[in-house]
């Protein structure tokens, strides 16, 4: 028998740790106080209406273990001080009782948020079950560690909180979890309320169509729907997908659908809509690569599987979830939790995809990115780059520093970059003969650069180049700050470097999974002048690459395209096996 005690609760983004430890109890006077602390702590006054006897009887503690239930082994359980609800709850315990409980808020159980209650944290071991005291210094600062998180357009709040019950020797840990709605006031409008109510009504039409569809169209593994919201094309890791199921004819076994809409905004004609709907429910395997709205208010039924082959290389700054509480977070059933599955490009990262999309850790599949395989196939560099100086002969005794941020700004309508931080007159200086410095711009940013006719010799807007990727090949230094391009660029081990003139702020705005500094395959500069004298210097700490490509990639062997489709739809790949297979 045990007794235990929390002495450090700790946050990070939307996880919480709670970490202690337990002391076995051996002699009968320590166990009688055990026994009393629990029964002060279920309050025995109402052990009669709570039916105490029954629901604390070790037979069902056992049965919610289940089979694997070991008598010696200590348990770890979430649960009301009634026993109303009960989870069971992973916890690291060593051989000298230090013990840490680990919690995802977004994604505690079913691809859910704690739910609504009070909680408590309970140890059952040798049939006898006990709720987790508080030291001394956590009693003391209960207050401090609540967070509330503001989301959903500032209209839901959700709170997670901490208390004691008033026993001063021994208080035991309260974990509070509730969800709130604003109910907002807002003035009369006609206009408002048609448009609202039609769009009740069109989703309420949208859903039973689907839900006709679905079951009109048999099942059988055989349709796969290629789908983007976001673009109008085949693009990254949806067109190397595609390209390599036409490659392998397996479009003569499987039938392919496609839908391609930039329709991210809830825009889009009625017959696109017609369309991506019927797509969807008729669909066994569908394959995203970016947000899909609908999936907002459009619950998928079972036998259509959704894949999220996301269009980034996901771990460096925050999104989805990982932005809970802070600006611009999601609702917290987002579509994001209907995925399957979602594929990454390393064992590392599943953690990462598992907190952004709200999924499971196991729903994370690192069969590689199917988009860098072009990048690592044998021939296609010296292809292209033969091609890229046909086309721009002025370029070809060049070296080339290419310009990649990322945006600022909260989405698409309000992305822009500080062009005012960039003196053009310095960078046209420092190019020399030898230079050509080449902005690529977030697809987001509308604004050109403003490059001065006298400069453009040797400052060019590439913007509207179709594929970043193919830049890298040419591509000597390349400059970002928070891009995901850094993935493929790191593939051709070259230098980087990154301008992160407002990492403070955009740390405190989005945040990052890692310490920006340390996770940089390059040097970081914060001004200008440090930026201009790294180039001069050709100070880019090139070694860090290395290091990155060993961390964050499991494969470099061009063969993440037909990973997948031999996972997806031929069912070759043992997906539990993933990982350590980085050939570097």
């Amino acid at each position: 028998m045990y007794k235990g005690i929390i002495d450090h609760i700790e946050w990070e983004r939307v996880h919480l740790t709670l970490s202690g430890t337990l002391t076995e109890i051996r002699s009968e006077e320590e166990k009688e106080d055990l026994i009393r602390l629990r029964e002060f702590a279920i309050d025995v006054k109402n052990m009669d209406k709570y039916n105490y006897n029954k629901t604390r009887y070790p037979e069902w503690l056992k049965k919610i273990i289940g089979p694997s239930y070991d008598f010696e082994k200590p348990y770890f359980f979430l649960r009301t001080a009634y026993y109303a609800s009960i989870y069971p709850i992973d916890a690291e315990l060593d051989q000298d009782g230090h013990f840490s409980i680990h919690f995802n808020i977004t994604n505690f159980r079913d691809r859910k948020e704690i739910p609504n209650g009070q909680f408590q944290i309970s140890v059952f071991h040798r049939g006898i079950d006990f709720a987790l005291v508080a030291s001394a210094d956590v009693a003391a600062s209960v207050f401090e560690l609540s967070r509330p998180h503001i989301f959903n357009k500032n209209t839901e709040c959700y709170v997670v909180s901490f208390s004691t019950t008033p026993n001063e020797m021994d208080p035991v840990l309260n974990l509070s979890s509730f969800r709130f709605k604003r109910k907002r006031k807002r003035p009369f409008d006609l206009k408002r309320i048609f448009r609202e109510t039609r769009d009740t009504i069109i989703k309420f039409m949208i859903r039973r169509y689907y839900a006709v569809m679905y079951y009109l169209v048999p099942k059988r593994g055989k349709r796969i729907l290629i789908a983007t919201e976001a673009r109008g094309n085949l693009q990254g890791n949806l067109e190397a997908i595609y390209n390599g199921i036409i490659r392998r004819g397996l479009d003569k076994k499987f039938k392919i659908l496609t839908s391609f809409r930039k329709a991210a905004g809830g825009h889009g004609s009625r017959a696109s809509w017609v369309k991506v709907i019927t797509d969807v429910a008729i669909s066994d395997i569908i394959l995203i690569d970016d947000f899909a709205p609908f999936l907002n208010w459009l619950k998928l039924k079972p036998k259509n599987k959704l894949i999220q082959v996301w269009h980034a290389g996901v771990g460096f700054k925050s999104v989805g979830f990982c932005r809970f509480g802070g600006k611009g977070t999601p609702a917290l059933d987002l579509g994001h939790r209907q995925y399957t599955y979602a594929i990454t490009a390393s064992s590392v990262l599943k953690s990462v995809y598992s907190e952004v999309f709200g999924i499971e850790e196991s729903a994370v599949i690192p069969t590689g990115l199917p988009r860098i395989d072009e990048l690592l196939q044998e021939g296609s560099q010296e292809a292209f780059v033969k091609e890229f100086y046909e086309e721009y002969p002025e370029l070809e005794n060049k070296k080339i520093i290419l310009f990649a941020p990322t945006f600022r700004g909260s989405g698409q309508r309000t992305a822009h970059y500080p062009y005012s931080l960039l003196d053009m007159k310095r960078i046209y200086d420092f190019c020399g003969d030898e230079y050509v410095f080449m902005f690529k711009m977030h697809p987001f940013i509308d604004e050109k650069p403003p490059i001065p006719d006298e400069y453009k010799d040797r400052i060019i807007d590439f913007s509207a180049f179709p594929n970043v990727n193919d830049l890298l090949r040419v591509t000597d230094l390349m400059i970002t700050d928070y891009s995901s391009v850094i993935y493929e660029y790191a593939l051709f081990r070259k230098p980087m470097l990154f301008f992160a003139f407002d990492k403070t702020e955009y740390a405190a705005a989005r945040g990052f999974h890692h310490d920006y500094d340390s996770f940089c395959p390059g040097k970081v500069c914060q001004t200008f002048d440090e930026m201009e004298m790294a180039i001069i210097n050709r100070d880019f700490e090139v070694e860090k690459v290395d290091q990155f490509i060993r961390d964050y990639f499991d494969y470099l062997d061009a063969d993440s395209t037909d990973r997948f489709i031999d996972w997806i739809l031929l069912g070759g790949l043992d997906h539990t096996e993933q990982g350590a297979k980085n050939q570097n």
